[in-house]
C-alpha cells in the first residue's frame, strides 16, 4: 500500500487511496502509533466521486471513526490536487460530517468552508458561557457542534499541564455524550490568539482546525473577537473567518512530509 505521510500545523495524517467502504480502524490503530510504525494523528482514505467531488473517510489514532478533521480536510483537499485526483482549484469534499468546499489557494495554501455550526440540536444540548466545574475547579465553557463536537475554554493562559490534566476529564464528562474536543484559548487581542488542544480519540495535538473553527466562532459570539483571527497552535498558525451568510473558513498550509509504501 503506498501512502503520503502529511501536516497542517503540525496536526499529522497518513493519507492513501482505497475502498472508502471499508473499515480501517485496525490499520488506523497500528500505523498512527509513534513508536513502533509510521506515527500520525490520524488516517484517511479517499477516492474520487466524480470531477469535482472526492470521498473523505477519516480516522483517529485510536482507531475510532471520526465524521470530520478540519486539518485533515485541507491535507487530503491537497493531496487530492496534486495527485492529480481532481483537475479544478476548488472542489467538494464528502465526509460523514456533510460537504465540505475546499480550495487551493496557493501552491501549499488550502482553505475549506465548513458551513454554519450547529448549536441548537434535540439530541445534544449546546450552550454558551455556562459555569461548568471540573476537578473542583470552575470554569466558563461553551459547547458546539463544527462538524464534530468541540468545548471552548478561555483562559488568562495556556498550561501545558492544565491541558494534559484536564482536557481527558472533561472529554469524558457525562454532559458530552458524544466525548467532546477540548480547546484551551488564550484571546491575545480581537485579532488574535493563541489555543491549544484536546481531542477525542487523538489526545494533545499540535493542532486542530475544527477546533480553530469552534474557538474563533464562539469568542466571536461573545464579543471577544473579531470575524477575522489569526490562531497560533503549537504547531503552526492557522486563519479564521467568519462570514454571516456563509459560515466558517479555515485556512492554512498543507505539507507533504514524505510518501512511503507498506
Amino acid at each position: 500500500m503506498e501512502f503520503t505521510k502529511m501536516h497542517g500545523a503540525g496536526n499529522d495524517f497518513i493519507v492513501f487511496e482505497g475502498d472508502t467502504d471499508g473499515d480501517y480502524g485496525a490499520l488506523s490503530l497500528k500505523l498512527c502509533h509513534r513508536r513502533f510504525s509510521v506515527g500520525a494523528d490520524g488516517l484517511m482514505v479517499t477516492r474520487v466521486v466524480d470531477e469535482r467531488t472526492i470521498r473523505m473517510v477519516y480516522y483517529n489514532s485510536d482507531g475510532t471513526r471520526g465524521q470530520m478533521c478540519g486539518n485533515g480536510a485541507r491535507c487530503l483537499a491537497y493531496f487530492a490536487y496534486k495527485k492529480g485526483l481532481v483537475r479544478h482549484r476548488d472542489f467538494i469534499l464528502e465526509t460523514d460530517a456533510g460537504r465540505v468546499e475546499a480550495a487551493i489557494l496557493e501552491e501549499d495554501l488550502v482553505e475549506i468552508a465548513m458551513g454554519h455550526p450547529v448549536t441548537d440540536s434535540p439530541f445534544e444540548r449546546y450552550f454558551f458561557d455556562e459555569e461548568i466545574t471540573v476537578a473542583d475547579r470552575s470554569f466558563h465553557m461553551s459547547y458546539i457542534l463544527m462538524g464534530v463536537p468541540h468545548v471552548v475554554l478561555e483562559l488568562e493562559s495556556l498550561d501545558k499541564r492544565e491541558v494534559l490534566q484536564l482536557g481527558p476529564r472533561i472529554e469524558t464528562m457525562p454532559l458530552f455524550t458524544q466525548k467532546a474536543n477540548v480547546n484551551f484559548v488564550k484571546v491575545l487581542d480581537k485579532g488574535h490568539v493563541m489555543i491549544d488542544t484536546w481531542e477525542r480519540g487523538a489526545g494533545n495535538t499540535l493542532a486542530c482546525g475544527t477546533g480553530a473553527l469552534a474557538s474563533v466562532y464562539v469568542l466571536n459570539r461573545l464579543g471577544r473577537l473579531e470575524p477575522h483571527v489569526r490562531v497560533d497552535a503549537p504547531g503552526g498558525t492557522l486563519w479564521v473567518r467568519i462570514d454571516p451568510a456563509r459560515g466558517v473558513f479555515l485556512q492554512g498550509g498543507a505539507v507533504v512530509a514524505f510518501e512511503g509504501r507498506i
